[in-house]
């Protein structure tokens, strides 16, 4: 989510065409109004949305654009995402590498008797 203004960090046009090379859509929406300001020291700094490089970040990436001027339009954007966003479980062997440390810490076990009493028993 942005207003359209970059003011620090890397190109955002560079790293949504390097989203797109490594297959990561990236969805954007823009948030504010061309009229937009904000009170900075005291004083009023207009701050207009730019629709079309929140668009454009979208587009080079493969992903999807959202414009929404009002916190009700924001929620709106973000149900609708939430029915497009999932997750999956995916079951898997957690017992290599415990297996592998228990392993490790008889074998550690077994030198240190030896070292300390010169036998195994």
């Amino acid at each position: 989510m942005s207003d359209g203004k970059q003011t620090v960090g890397r190109d955002v046009f560079e790293v949504a065409a390097e989203a797109k090379q490594a297959g990561v859509p990236i969805t954007t929406t823009s948030f504010g109004t061309e009229t937009g300001t904000v009170e900075i020291e005291g004083r009023s700094q207009r701050v207009p949305v730019d629709n079309e490089a929140v668009e454009q970040v979208a587009e080079l990436s493969g992903g999807d654009f959202y414009q929404a001027e009002s916190a009700e339009e924001i929620r709106s954007v973000y149900d609708t995402l939430g029915e497009q966003i999932g997750y999956e479980i995916v079951p898997g062997d957690a017992s290599k590498p415990w297996f592998a440390l228990a392993t490790l810490l008889t074998a550690t076990a077994g030198a240190t008797g030896l070292v300390f009493t010169r036998r195994l028993l």
